[in-house]
């Protein structure tokens, strides 16, 4: 009986579901939008000071 506790701690507590993937995904989605727009940002502004 206590490898099938094992088991299911492990199952619970380790295994990304797919609520978390898509959770994940989203933040990791803006994270780049952000950089993309910043360095759209930083070289338009480049571009107009040299």
């Amino acid at each position: 009986m206590e490898k099938a506790e094992a088991i299911k701690e492990l199952l619970e507590n380790h295994i990304a579901t797919k609520r978390d993937l898509r959770e994940m995904e989203s933040r990791i989605i803006l994270k780049v939008g952000a950089m993309i727009a910043a360095s759209i940002a930083v070289t338009a502004t480049l571009v107009k000071i040299l």
